[in-house]
């Protein structure tokens, strides 16, 4: 008996350990998962968040531009500075608030119809070689009656150089340019005569310069603090192709997390697509964190469950095996009342309600015979009850069937002397006026 107690202890000392170890991996695991999937999950959503507001204020910004432009492209100062080279102080003037408000201008000119600049804000913008750009100017000045107001992308990395080195005289700077492309915004400049409909001349265009560069920059400094979040542009795309010098992009992009957000310019029939990201072992650092603690924690619990479960096993499995062969022999019917005297005071209150328990159902089945006799006796009296007030019912009923057809054919009867006494009337009527009126003839 001591040696199997012993096994059991033992088997139940495995138990316990493996009970406590294997759920508490699965669960660290799972929970370690789950924070990491939710960290993932809080961070795309903020950096969707982000990358939404990112592409609404950029949007936003350049349709007050191309407004801002196409405005002032109607202005009679900016027309005639180009047409005459008249009022030249005052177009500069004008292009030079205009580049003020907007940012992300690099520098406004406006050329003549000959795609020559007249006017420049900077005005060392005027020394710039237009060569690149000259193509889309003649094109554009070409199909005068087409003209409105559209953005072109040139890709020319002497181009952004000499833009830069015009403004900023800095070498470095043009060395960290992040793009070679320029997005160069054109609005028509029309002549129109007051008293002459018919002439309508395009006399040149207002060109708005906007390098890429730029654009990303003021782009970076919108999420400098996006949610406590370090967000970077990873790329930027126009029509399937990448805009960022590819010296310039990340080297592995599969640390970052990342979304890609689409962004529709009016004047435009491309779709720039946003790439922006945070790098994954930032984000999930408090993650990798609350692991070691986690795993720390799972560590100490085993070694105190490991203890428990060895005290468990010497001090409980003997006296619930007492208590397991009490049960046993009242599952038998057997109800005879022992005295089990065990360690526990929980184990032998156990034991005490299990003896009591036993008297109170053999009890319980004494009553229990003698309550279903006196309940049988008082069905079967119900049950008389029952029969005789049923017979009852049912003679009243003939009864009442009985007085229904009387009552129907009193009234009957009383229809058919109705029916008869009405024209025997009239018969003893009609003889008795005849009777008078023989009686009169003779």
């Amino acid at each position: 008996m001591l040696e199997g107690m012993r096994t059991l202890r033992g088997s139940l000392s495995a138990v316990i350990l493996l009970g406590a170890l294997v759920p508490s991996l699965l669960i660290a695991s799972y929970l370690i998962e789950r924070f990491r999937s939710a960290s993932e999950a809080s961070t795309m959503a903020a950096l969707e968040k982000n990358a939404t507001l990112l592409t609404l204020d950029v949007k936003r910004d350049y349709e007050l531009l191309l407004a801002a432009a196409e405005q002032l492209s109607s202005d009679p100062d900016v027309i005639y500075s180009a047409y005459t080279g008249a009022f030249g102080a005052k177009a500069n003037i004008k292009l030079a608030r205009f580049t003020q408000l907007h940012p992300s201008v690099f520098g406004a000119m406006v050329v003549d119809s000959l795609a020559w600049p007249v006017e420049a804000t900077p005005t060392t913008l005027g020394l710039l070689d237009m060569a690149p750009m000259t193509p889309l100017l003649t094109d554009f000045f070409n199909d005068s009656k087409q003209a409105k107001i559209q953005i072109n992308d040139i890709e020319n990395a002497s181009l952004l150089s000499d833009i830069y080195n015009i403004q900023h005289k800095d070498v470095e700077d043009v060395k960290e340019l992040r793009s070679d492309h320029l997005f160069m915004v054109m609005s028509p400049l029309w002549l129109s005569a007051v008293d002459k409909a018919e002439l309508h001349e395009l006399v040149g265009a207002m060109v708005v310069l906007l390098p890429v560069h730029t654009l990303i920059e003021e782009a970076q400094k919108r999420l400098l603090h996006g949610d406590g979040l370090d967000i970077v542009i990873l790329d930027l795309m126009m029509d399937n192709q990448s805009l960022i010098r590819p010296e310039s992009k990340l080297a592995e992009v599969n640390d970052y997390i990342v979304i890609d957000v689409p962004m529709r310019v009016s004047q435009s029939t491309d779709t720039i697509v946003w790439t922006l990201g945070v790098e994954r072992a930032a984000a999930l650092q408090t993650i990798d964190d609350l692991q070691l603690e986690l795993w720390l924690i799972v560590v100490g619990l085993i070694l105190v469950l490991s203890v428990v479960a060895f005290w468990l096993a010497r001090y409980v499995v003997n006296p619930i095996n007492s208590v397991n062969k009490l049960v046993a022999s009242y599952a038998g019917a057997d109800y005879s009342k022992r005295s089990l005297k065990l360690p526990f005071r929980e184990l032998q209150q156990m034991a005490n309600v299990l003896e009591q328990m036993a008297q109170r159902i053999v009890e319980d089945q004494h009553k229990l015979e003698q309550r279903v006799l006196n309940r049988t006796y008082e069905l079967q009296n119900a049950n008389n009850e029952l029969n005789h007030t049923m017979h009852q019912l049912k003679a009243t009923q003939a009864q009442l069937v009985e007085v229904e057809k009387m009552s129907l054919l009193g009234q009957l009867v009383a229809g058919i002397a109705h029916e008869i006494n009405t024209p025997v009337g009239v018969a003893v009527t009609a003889a008795t006026m005849l009777e008078q009126q023989v009686i009169e003839l003779d």
